[in-house]
């Protein structure tokens, strides 16, 4: 209910491994909870800050993309954007302060209902040409005008007072420095137990028109068992303990090109058995590549388990990269196949979908074995999120940045439109961040600034630094 992201890419090609279809489908849901409101009086860098609850379980971020081609078409595309957040009352006025709702839809090639003038209301979602929306969209539709029941009535003397972002309590603070958004990069996750690990660097061959070439490692006998054009198995004897291998090699017909930079790759290493040793010959060492550099998209997915684990990596990782953005899964797993740490990254960034606007949204998550220290997240205002080593904690972290310049006076930048389009204040970035220990009992912690980004408020132990690089490991 607090968080969902489902991504979906389906890819066609004929014999010849060409293109001819695809579809893409990313549906995204974010729960807002408490979080803060800039009330600005005029009085130099001094802002007072109340913390606003939730008015109704409407208060969300959801994203929505549906896009075909080829084959694979199935009706207009479609992008739908729908935010509503409950911040208070404008203390210039007694009406909802602008910037509370965010809608755009488009279908097809139409922008009509993406135009920088509609920032201050909600649209129901379209109708999906395929892929369901797999959880609940909001149905009401939300503006300035019909929302303004959900706030009581202020007069002049209640101006500026806490009664301007109800229900909370005025906690008060200084205007924080803004910067653009950010993306996730994630730090190097802690090793797994050590085990035997496997005999060769997956991914370490080469392809000459189809014809596959590995080396052979050092110590070790290479026999090749079967060869085609794209295909190469070979059977590896480790001189030293007399145990052998069998790795699988697979690319394209007639491709050319180390394995690392192939549009398809696939390695896989497995053990053979020896009497007492039967219960060593579990596990698999494999990697597989998928690139589609047309639509700036690759796949990578490479597994440790069993006999193959070792201390340099996770017993799976799989990273994901497109244009709406990047995921990575690791994860860890025990003698029993149990997971026992996991760590996941999500980064998406989308620029110009709202007209000279950037949205960066970024969830991560580590704990079990990949959590090797506690640690702690204060919130101002709000309650300090803990952990302990082996907890899974989780953090979710959006901001919306904006050159958009307007308002009465065509010479200054109201900063975000969605804030303000028609008076000379504003910010540079609305902001949003959350923490929560999945362990524990206790409520997640969050807040948004309407005005000014939180990314100050990021935790790089243990979620990694926030920058503005995209990293994908190469199948390394």
């Amino acid at each position: 209910d607090e968080f969902d992201s489902v991504f979906h890419y389906v890819y066609q090609g004929d014999g010849a491994g060409n293109r001819t279809g695809s579809r893409l489908a990313v549906s995204q849901s974010v729960g807002i909870a408490e979080k803060t409101s800039t009330l600005e009086l005029g009085q130099g860098d001094t802002i007072q800050i109340p913390t606003v609850g939730v008015i109704e379980d409407d208060e969300r971020q959801m994203f929505v993309i549906r896009r075909s081609e080829g084959v694979l078409a199935g009706g207009n595309d479609v992008l739908w954007m729908y935010h509503w957040q409950s911040t208070g009352l404008d203390p210039r006025q007694t009406m909802p302060l602008r910037g509370q709702w965010f809608g755009c839809v488009t279908t097809g090639s139409a922008t009509d209902r993406c135009s920088s003038s509609s920032k201050h209301e909600t649209f129901a979602l379209p109708s999906l040409p395929f892929d369901p929306l797999p959880f609940s969209a909001s149905n009401r539709i939300h503006s300035r005008d019909n929302d303004r029941d959900l706030y009581p009535r202020i007069s002049g003397k209640d101006k500026g007072g806490e009664a301007m972002a109800t229900p909370a309590r005025q906690t008060g603070g200084n205007v924080i420095a803004a910067t653009t958004p950010q993306t996730h990069g994630a730090s190097a996750p802690p090793p797994p137990p050590s085990s035997l690990g496997s005999p060769v660097s997956l991914t370490n061959w080469s392809a000459s028109n189809g014809t596959i070439s590995a080396p052979c490692p050092a110590g070790h006998r290479c026999t090749n068992i079967a060869a085609d054009d794209g295909f190469l198995q070979i059977e590896i004897l480790d001189l030293t303990t007399g145990v052998t291998y069998y790795r699988t090699m697979m690319t394209d017909q007639g491709a050319s090109g180390a394995a690392t930079n192939l549009a398809f790759a696939t390695d896989a290493v497995v053990r053979q058995s020896i009497g007492a040793d039967q219960n060593l010959a579990t596990g698999i060492s494999a990697v597989t590549l998928v690139r589609d550099s047309s639509e700036s998209m690759a796949n990578i997915t490479r597994m440790d388990l069993g006999w193959a684990r070792s201390g340099e990596r996770p017993g799976l990782d799989i990273q994901q990269s497109s244009p709406a953005g990047e995921f990575t899964y690791l994860a860890n797993f025990n003698s029993q196949g149990e997971r026992s740490g996991l760590r996941v990254d999500i980064d998406q960034i989308n620029s110009d979908l709202t007209e000279k606007a950037d949205t960066s949204f970024v969830y991560s998550a580590v704990g079990g074995d990949l959590l090797t220290q506690g640690g702690n997240a204060p919130l101002p205002g709000r309650a300090t999120t803990s952990w302990k080593a082996g907890d899974y904690v989780a953090t979710a972290y959006m901001s919306q940045k904006n050159v958009w310049r307007g308002g009465n006076d065509k010479g200054k930048d109201t900063g975000n439109q969605a804030i303000d389009l028609n008076q000379n204040w504003g910010g540079a970035a609305t902001s949003f961040i959350s923490f929560d220990n999945l362990s524990d009992s206790q409520a997640r912690t969050g807040l948004i600034s309407p005005k000014r980004s939180v990314d100050f408020l990021w935790q790089a132990n243990p979620f990694g630094p926030l920058d503005s690089r995209f990293a994908i490991r190469n199948g390394k």
